[in-house]
């Protein structure tokens, strides 16, 4: 074999290494893009949580009376620090979907961002 082939042999068999590398990537590895915006319950001032990892349940900073999704991604507000079904307020929809916890004033104190819609059998963010 020559070398021009084996060279071009070698560059091929790396660029198929990489493309299987970032073919094994996990999805929480990749973030939505945006804000999500959101009441502080501490100090009632207006706050964001810019550009977040998708699929890692997370604190809410002074935790939330009401949000909007600004995101790439669907937000799914928990009442508590346990991110399960159970604990689970409600899913707000990419690009603009509200939350407001009305008179009811439900406290959201954590968040997860998700690409794809959750069902309600969808399993719990993982938890930060």
């Amino acid at each position: 074999m020559s070398y021009s082939r084996k060279g071009t042999l070698r560059a091929g068999l790396a660029a198929g290494g990489a493309l299987l590398l970032l073919a094994a990537l996990p999805a929480s590895s990749y973030a939505a893009s945006g804000d999500f915006q959101y009441l502080r319950v501490d100090t009632h001032q207006n706050d964001a949580i810019s550009d977040p990892p998708n699929d890692l349940c997370r604190t809410i900073p002074g935790n939330a009376i009401n949000a909007t999704n600004r995101t790439t991604a669907f937000a799914i507000v928990y009442k508590n620090t346990n991110c399960t079904r159970a604990n689970r307020i409600q899913v707000l929809e990419k690009n603009g979907g509200m939350w407001d916890s009305g008179s009811t004033l439900v406290v959201a104190e954590r968040v997860c961002f998700t690409a794809a819609r959750p069902t309600p059998a969808q399993l719990a963010c993982e938890s930060s």
